[in-house]
């Protein structure tokens, strides 16, 4: 069913964010901008399984640099994450305010919502049209609820949340589009 493709694509989406969004950089001081680069390729970077990276490295940079900026180098550095090891930010228990600025930090650098239209297109589930109505419609603040949960370690899996599907049913139903 195309609509558990599309959930599970949302979920993809978030759980980059988990892996590999919860840090923080700056781009004005040498060490500063190591990190923000390491994490930059580190969210830019394909999965394990070869899966591409929705965020260009671009979109990754100005995150990075935002994470950076907002919760400092200093807290990053307490919390053990150097440019050597940004590939384990995602086992850090930030704190809400923390979580809130990373998942803030994305949906200022990124389209959201376009990204997952894209993704969806992509892979066939979506023509491009249909993923254009889907990104222009759907409420991006949902997307980062759900980034947000996998930050927070919770398992989506299949299963996101009721406003979540709620708020994709309408989009749907929007744009025309039929499961």
């Amino acid at each position: 069913m195309k609509f558990t493709r599309i959930a599970a694509i949302a979920v993809a989406l978030a759980l980059v964010l988990g892996a590999c969004g919860d840090s923080s950089e700056s781009s004005s001081s040498g060490g500063n901008s190591l990190l923000v680069r390491a994490l930059a390729e580190e969210i830019a970077a394909p999965d394990d399984d070869g899966t591409p990276s929705p965020f260009p490295i671009d979109d990754a940079m100005c995150a990075s640099e935002k994470i950076l900026d907002d919760i400092g180098i200093g807290r990053l550095a307490e919390l053990g994450i150097t440019a050597e090891q940004v590939g384990e930010i995602d086992t850090i228990d930030f704190s809400e305010d923390e979580l809130n600025t990373l998942v803030n930090a994305f949906g200022d650098c990124s389209d959201l919502s376009k990204l997952m239209g894209d993704q969806l297109a992509a892979d066939g589930t979506l023509s491009q049209a249909d993923a254009d109505c889907f990104a222009k419609e759907f409420d991006e603040s949902l997307l980062l609820d759900v980034f947000k949960a996998t930050f927070r370690g919770e398992e989506l899996g299949e299963d996101p949340p009721d406003d979540f599907l709620n708020e994709f049913i309408d989009v749907a139903a929007a744009c025309d589009i039929a499961f």
